[in-house]
């Protein structure tokens, strides 16, 4: 099992997002959990974050409908950048029909409208971060391997 760690510095960020549009009025950020997965999986592997809603027993358990959960490489990321995924992801977030909400492209066009095409900048120096986040872990367990075979 992945090791997760609460992200409540996100929720602050989410919920000045939240304040800031009017989009926003019907998403409740107590029926969202904000979380961290501690490493960049495979699966994740070109992701600063995604959304999910909840099983019906995870949402009896925690109370919650829909959880973000943000990749270590989000954290490289400029605040503006930061800002930028958070508002991407609670995009997807359909609290009428607690459904996950598709792109209507490639990006959504009112994020584009309101931020321009300076997201692909940001992507391309995030897939940059990740190939040497990458060739380090590779390392460290290289260096690991030699160290336990002493």
């Amino acid at each position: 099992m992945k090791d997760f760690i609460e992200a409540n510095d996100l929720r602050e960020m989410a919920q000045q997002i939240i304040d800031s549009e009017k989009d926003f009025v019907l998403i409740d950020l107590e029926k969202v959990e904000f979380c961290r997965i501690k490493q960049q999986t495979k699966q994740g592997e070109h992701l600063f974050a995604f959304v999910q809603r909840l099983s019906d027993l995870s949402r009896f358990i925690c109370k919650k409908d829909w959880a973000i959960v943000f990749y270590p490489i989000f954290d490289t990321l400029t605040e503006k950048g930061k800002k930028y995924v958070v508002e991407h992801e609670i995009r997807h977030i359909d609290p009428e029909n607690k459904k996950i909400i598709n792109h209507d492209f490639a990006e959504f066009r009112s994020m584009v409208k309101k931020h321009g095409l300076d997201y692909l900048e940001m992507i391309e120096n995030a897939e940059q971060k990740i190939k040497l986040i990458k060739e380090t872990e590779k390392l460290q367990r290289k260096q690991q391997k030699l160290e336990s075979k002493k």
